[in-house]
């Protein structure tokens, strides 16, 4: 049903209405009316230049380390790949465990539209020593960035970044370039402590929080650096 207001008391409406548009736009508060601060869709570039070998890493090396295949996404805030602290989801735990991107690709499939917008998996594994770039969009609903691989052999560590906020909150434009470490990390799936550590998968539903562990497994040398920048935006 629809009630339409006639008189005095439907142009006080109307007009206390429109003022909290404007009061809402001005002041950046979340709710019916919110905008998200960057507006239009922007190309990124990510270039992921990884340096984790005997000779960066002597004593944190396995033979025959490597890296399976890096899976990012474009996404929005409701949505987190993984995060410190967290728990991995199944898909997080394959890509952990085995380097298997399948599950992952499906939780960002059932995102699609929502709160995915755009997503990119490796066709193969790669070295530690290997560069590789990545061409995302994001939009104003979606402007975060996530990405995961693998570092094997390993019981369940990987490295990547998680939830790079490519929008300026105060500026309310996007940024031009993000640089940074990647990091180690433990899925919290495995309680292996070492690369080699045979198969020892925590019971079926149990998860430990994701840890950092480049101090403790990696001598604390980052495993490498990911550049974001901007290609090209769109008008809003």
């Amino acid at each position: 049903m629809v009630v339409v207001m006639k008189g005095a008391l439907g142009v006080a409406l109307a007009t206390l209405l429109l003022w909290s548009v404007d009061a809402s736009r001005d002041s950046g508060n979340t709710g019916v009316f919110f905008e998200f601060p960057c507006k239009g869709r922007v190309l990124y570039k990510v270039t992921l230049n990884w340096n984790w070998s005997a000779a960066s890493h002597p004593n944190s090396y396995p033979t025959g380390g490597g890296l399976s295949p890096f899976t990012i996404a474009s996404h929005g805030a409701e949505y987190t790949m993984w995060g410190v602290l967290g728990y991995s989801s199944l898909g997080v735990e394959e890509v952990a465990q085995a380097g298997d991107t399948t599950e992952l690709v499906n939780e960002l499939k059932a995102q699609n539209y929502r709160n995915v917008l755009q997503r990119a998996v490796d066709d193969g594994p790669s070295s530690g020593t290997a560069t590789r770039e990545y061409a995302l969009e994001v939009n104003g609903s979606r402007a975060y960035l996530s990405g995961i691989t693998m570092t094997f052999p390993s019981p369940d560590w990987f490295s990547g970044f998680s939830n790079v906020n490519t929008c300026n909150m105060l500026s309310r434009q996007y940024k031009d370039k993000i640089v940074g470490n990647l990091r180690a990390y433990d899925a919290g799936t495995d309680d292996g402590r070492e690369f080699t550590s045979p198969p020892d998968p925590l019971p079926a539903g149990e998860r430990r929080p994701i840890t950092d562990i480049l101090v403790e497994h990696f001598e604390g040398i980052p495993l490498g650096t990911y550049t974001i920048e901007k290609v090209n935006e769109d008008a809003a």
